[in-house]
Order: C-alpha cells, then structure tokens, then sequence
C-alpha cells in the first residue's frame, strides 16, 4: 500500500492497515527523541503523508463505523495535530506567524476538537489544545482577538494558573484593568492552592517562578493607576520570592524612580543589568539591558545629575545604538550641562547626529508626499485678504505631547484663539488625551497615543497638512520618529524645546533676534523664521483679566532686598550657586529665596545647601514651601523683590510669571556661544524695555545684583511697572503676535524651496 494515495483507503479495513503503518512509524520517531535525543523530521512528514490520507478518509464515515473504531480514530486525529503544530517550526525569537504556518495552527485545532469530541478528558488532547491557543496568543498582536483565543481554552481547563496569567496580561493591554486584576489574583490563589498540595521541588520551583509573574503583573497595573504604594507591596512580594529576578528588581526601581527615592532605585537597577547579564532568555537581552540602563539614567536625572544620567544613557546606547529614547534623554539632559563643555559645537554635533538613529531620513516632501500640489494662489497673493477672498487655506497641524496643564499649552494659547479661521484651518495632535478641546472648537483635535509612525504619517498626508509644527522635540511624549518620515511639505521645530531638533527632516525654526542670531544658525539643522519680536505670546492659565493683586515691594517692609528663583532645581549648578553666593557675600543684608519641586526630596535639598562654600551665608537662604496650584504659587512673587535667573540654561515659564506679577528678572545674557536656552528671558525682558536687567557676564550679573541690594529706593513703585511693561507689551499682545505669526507662516510658504 503507498502511502498518501487516497484510493488506497477505500474501507475501514484499509484504514486500519495505514493506521498500523501510522503507529509503527510514529514509534520509530518517539524513540528516537527520546533514547537518541534527535527529531527525525524524516519520519514525522511520514507520519503526516499517513494521517492526511486517512483523515480525508474520516471525514465521510459514518457514526456507527466511527463508534466501534474510536480509539485509532482519536489516536489518529491527536497524532496530526501534534505533528502539525511540530511543523510549524515554534521558535520564541519569531516575531510572527506567516498565514501558512497560523492556518496549519487552525487545522491542528479543528483535528484537537476531533479528540476531544471523541474523549472530552482527553490528557493529550487538552494539553495540546491549550498549547496551539496560547502559542497563537504570543503571536498575535491584536489583544481582543488573543482574550476570544483565550476563552475556548478556559472551556477546556477553567482551572489553569497559566491561562488566568494570560488573561490578565491580555486585559491590561486593551487597559481593562478590573479583569486584569481578577484574573492575576485568580492565578495567584490557584497557585497558593497547588504549592500547599505539591511536594515535587521541581514543581514547585515552576510555581513560585509563576507566582512572580502574576505579582509583578498586579504591581505594574497599580502603578499605571498611580497607586504606587500598592504596587511596591506587590513588587516587594515578587521580589521576595526571587530577590534575583532583573524584570522584578526593575519594577521595583522604577517606582522607586517615581518615588524620588533615587538611591534605592539605581541599587535595583543595578542589580537587575547583572542578573539580565547572566540570565539565559531568549528574547533580546540587550534591549532588556539598555532600559534598564536607560531607566538609571532617568533617577540620575531626577537627582539632577545630569553627567550620571548621560553615562546611563550612554551604556545603554552602548548595547542598543538606536534605542531612539535613550539619545533624546541624552540630548535634553546635555542642555543642563553645557557650561561643562568647552566645545562649543559638541551639543549641536550631538544633535545632528540623532539622524544616525534612524535608518531612513526623508528631507524631501516629493518623495514623502508625491501627490502634494503647492497651493498657487497663495504663492500669488499680495495679502491675507486677497487670500480670505479666493477661499485658499493653509492646513496646519501642531503636533505634541503638551495639550495639557503645561508651559507648552500656555504659550500655543494665543496662536489657537486668535488665528484667522478663515485661512487657516488647524489640526491639533495630541500624544496625550486633549484636555483643550473645549477651549478650541475650531481646532479639529486627534489623539494620536497609539498610532505607529506610518498610521499617523497616512493621517497627517490624509488631512492634506501643509505645515506641520513640532511642539515637542526631544522632550517627553514627542513622535519626532514621525516627523523623520516627512508626513508634510513643510516641518517647523517651536517652542518646547530649546534646542535643534537635529533631524534632517525638520525644515524649520521659529525664534527671534534676541535669543538667536544669524550666527547661531551653525548650531541648528533648521533653517531660522526671525519674529520681529519675541518668538512667545504667554497665557497664564487663570486668563490675564484674573491676575493675583500687587503687594508693596517686600524690601519696603523688611528693610532688605530679596532675590529669588522659582525655576526647577534642573537649571541650577554648582556655578549659578557660585554666582548668588558672591552676591550674599557683598550685599549682607539680602535675601535669596528658593522655591522648587525638586526639594521635596530631602537628598536634592541637602544637596542644594552643599553647593555653598560659604555656609555662614546660608542663615539667608530661605526655602519656600513648593505650591500644588497656580492660584497659591503665583502670589509667592509678591515676596521677591527681584528675580535672578539661572544660566546656561534660563527661565522660561517662570520669566514670564514673574514679569506678570511685577517682579523683574536679572538675567544673563549668552553674546558668545549664543546658546537659545540662555537667552529666553533676555529676549522676554528686553521685549518689556526691561533692558537694565541684562547683563553681559557672571560679573556685571553680580555687580547689578550687589547694586540693587543696597538701592532698594529704586525698587519703590516697581512692580506695577513691571507689570504693565509684560500685560501691554508685545508678549501679551495675542492678537499682534498672531498677526505676526500668519505672515511669517505665509511668507515662509512663498519661499520655500519647492
């Protein structure tokens, strides 16, 4: 009888001949995986030739044959689906399935239910059943297909630890974090129940192992609802059991992260980067290893030291050289290093070079856009009103991570109520969930969480933009990945971030004279759009018809000057605190007042207070209580008498509150490396005719400040001044600056190189 031949089985009595065939061959290849510890591969693709033959034949018996023959019908059935799915070759490394291989999986199913049908309990058969749908599961992308997958599991074994597991990992990833709970707990108190009952060590090391998983499950779900103590308790239980285990301890060091308590942290982190070292996974260890890295770089940071977290970054660049995350925490962080650098064009070098990260660049919008028509008319027109009149309009979109309760939103404020509708229509993307949709109307808003470069980019061309603004760049929750796609013709860098972009994608800038400078171009691979002005419009987000009222000068009162800072504890060095400790030394009856978030963690505010050679000036150092809201933080102004800025990198955000609450900030201006993040507030100052309070050095910094200290008289009536100069100026001035803002974005789109 040949094997595979369909006519050869043309009755039952044939069908037992092939299945003796079948069992022998079978046999052979059992043995020899398990006494000679090879796989035949040869003898199984016979085994298959059998089974295919005579399951073609089975498919047309009938029930009463079926019923007297059961037990080599079942056998028959269980056998090609064991070899079916042994064909598909399962490798852990793979990313996917191709269709062949998933419909090879599908058949090996339907074959299992044969057996089952057959022998409801069968062992084999339930085992097997479960393993062909958990395999699909981890290869399978789409989570609510992988719950449907895990469902016609939990018919079969509704006590499976392994399955709850799955389920609850599943759940958490479409975020239905109630079942995800239920299921990880349900998994744990099946797995308490088999440890009391096992006695195999074998078994019960496979438990504990399991239990580590399901607890390191509950911990991450809790610390996404921000529940951070429960998921310490949990983490702790994992760790625990095995103190070794690198995803457990890097858990742990991320809350730890989160929790300021920096040097636990790191301790765990360590300690994870060298049991991931020596652990034998087979998934990509390296890239286990550069988080880790990457993550003690962010306690690094958030202990402000920026040349420890740059080292984290960099060892884990060292294992993933395009882990893209790792290099913008390095660039964003070098920004508070720069005073330590004597190259003047190694951060921008280091900027540039971002472009090494990603494989493919495209600078050029007909390749990325071919179908994008440039709009004629607006290359014609002689006015916006001549514009209005032929119906053209110019898509833009603003893309960020920032449409929330942040700086960003504060100064992208004025551009959303006051653009001109009808020429421009604006598409905002928000990396985040919108929290100014109401406030904007006529904005169409998407939020962009989950689409993946190409889906977004398709969304981008789809909404015909025609110029893109990033709001983000290097900073947090940007999709600058995107923006190296070239989803739109024209791709301009603005406000979040003080620094290039660096990918050769990004077309432009927006800046103005006082914080750039043609000869700063060197260090920005955009080109510069110069606002006449200042390159900011400000928006308090209490509106500026709601400002807190005006004290008198504090010196008034006190009989002393007092300087102060509000800015994070980021921006202020081991230099800046040099400059206000020679201030304190030559002006001994003034006051320095700090206020920062980063000094709820003792550490940092300790740290702080070391930074002083001279500790006898340290009796006039006040720290002020950080505020939660803006209502109770903005009138902790009305105790300044003058703002001292801090340098290389300057106030921003907190210039702009100080101005508002009639406090003028000394501040430093850069006139040799010209660096941006220097010059903010020199630009927001000299735009309020606050000009005496640039200086040009550390001395004239020093010299001014020791100046100010002992004329206080000069202070008298200075605050509504001040405010009055910022609230009538052109940073306050929305509708102005917006005008500004269309030409430029118009006359930009005339001469762009098309």
């Amino acid at each position: 009888m040949t094997s595979g031949d369909k006519s050869t089985i043309k009755d039952i009595d044939s069908f037992l001949e092939e299945y003796k065939l079948l069992e022998k061959t079978y046999s052979r290849a059992q043995e020899k995986l398990l006494i000679e510890k090879v796989t035949d591969n040869e003898l199984y693709l016979e085994c298959l030739k059998y089974t295919n033959n005579m399951i073609k034949y089975l498919d047309d018996l009938n029930l009463f044959v079926m019923n007297r023959h059961k037990t080599e019908i079942k056998r028959t059935y269980y056998i090609s689906a064991e070899l079916l799915v042994r064909t598909v070759g399962l490798n852990m490394n793979r990313q996917n399935f191709n269709d062949q291989e998933r419909n090879t999986l599908y058949m090996a199913i339907a074959h299992v239910r044969k057996v089952l049908s057959i022998e409801p309990f069968h062992r084999g058969g339930m085992e097997l059943f479960k393993m062909v749908f958990l395999y699909l599961t981890i290869f399978n992308a789409n989570a609510q297909e992988n719950i449907v997958f895990l469902n016609q599991i939990l018919v079969i074994d509704p006590c499976d630890y392994q399955l709850h597991y799955n389920f609850g990992f599943m759940y958490q990833r479409v975020n239905k974090l109630e079942s995800s709970i239920y299921h990880y707990k349900l998994s744990l108190g099946i797995i308490d129940l088999l440890i009391r009952c096992t006695k195999d060590e074998g078994a019960l090391t496979g438990l504990q192992q399991f239990k580590v998983k399901c607890l390191n499950g509950l911990g991450s779900i809790y610390f996404t609802i921000q529940d951070r103590e429960t998921a310490l308790y949990y983490f702790n239980l994992a760790y625990d059991i095995d103190p070794l285990d690198p995803d457990v301890n890097n858990q742990i060091g991320v809350v730890y992260t989160e929790l300021r308590i920096t040097d636990k942290a790191i301790e765990h982190y360590m300690r994870g980067i060298e049991n991931y070292k020596r652990a034998h996974i087979s998934v990509d260890k390296d890239m286990l290893i550069a988080s880790m890295y990457m993550n003690m770089g962010l306690a690094k940071c958030y202990e402000c030291d920026f040349v420890g977290a740059i080292d984290g970054y960099n060892k884990a660049l060292k294992y993933k050289p395009r882990l893209s995350l790792a290099y913008q925490n390095k660039l964003l962080d070098s920004n508070y290093i720069s005073h330590l650098i004597e190259d003047p064009m190694y951060i921008p070098r280091l900027h540039k070079a971002i472009n090494k990260i990603y494989p493919v660049v495209v600078d050029d919008y007909r390749i990325s856009c071919p179908d994008y028509k440039v709009k004629q008319d607006i290359m014609k027109s002689v006015s916006k009103d001549e514009l209005v009149k032929t119906g053209t309009k110019i898509n833009i979109g603003f893309m960020s991570g920032d449409f929330i309760c942040h700086p960003v939103s504060y100064f992208i404020h004025s551009i959303l109520s006051h653009i001109n509708y009808d020429l421009f229509n604006v598409t905002c993307y928000s990396v985040k969930v919108v929290q100014l949709e109401t406030l904007f109307p006529k904005c169409q808003w998407v939020v962009v969480k989950n689409m993946s470069n190409e889906d977004l980019k398709s969304r981008i061309q789809n909404d015909k933009i025609d110029i893109l603004f990033d709001l983000s760049a290097h900073t947090g929750d940007n999709r600058l990945d995107t923006f190296v796609l070239k989803p739109a013709p024209i791709q301009i860098s603005y406000c979040g971030y003080p620094n290039s972009s660096g990918i050769r994608s990004m077309d432009y800038r927006i800046t103005d004279k006082f914080c750039d400078s043609k000869a700063s171009q060197k260090y920005y691979q955009e080109k510069f759009i110069f606002m006449d002005k200042c390159f900011l419009a400000y928006t308090p987000s209490i509106g500026i018809n709601n400002l807190p009222e005006l004290t008198e000068e504090p010196s008034i009162k006190n009989g002393w000057v007092t300087f102060g800072t509000f800015n994070r504890y980021n921006k202020i060095n081991s230099m800046v605190v040099g400059v206000w400790e020679k201030i304190l030394q030559r002006a001994p009856t003034a006051r320095l007042a700090i206020k920062t978030k980063e000094f709820l963690t003792p550490k940092i505010k300790q740290q702080f207070l070391d930074t002083f050679k001279d500790k006898s000036v340290l009796d006039r150092v006040i720290i002020m209580p950080y505020s939660d809201t803006y209502t109770e933080h903005l009138p902790d102004y009305n105790k300044l008498d003058v703002a001292i800025d801090t340098f290389p990198y300057s106030g921003t955000t907190t210039s702009c509150e100080s101005l508002m609450m009639g406090v003028p900030v000394l501040t430093l201006f850069d006139n040799i490396r010209h660096y941006h993040s220097q010059n903010v507030t020199t630009s927001l100052m000299r735009n309020c005719g606050l000009d005496e309070y640039v200086t040009k050095s550390q001395e004239e910094y020093i010299e001014r400040a020791v100046y100010l200290a002992n004329h206080p008289e000069e202070l008298v009536g200075l605050k509504r001044k001040v405010r009055d100069a910022f609230v009538n100026g052109p940073i306050c001035d929305y509708a102005g600056f917006t005008d500004e803002f269309e030409n430029k974005l118009i006359s930009t789109y005339k001469a762009h190189k098309w």
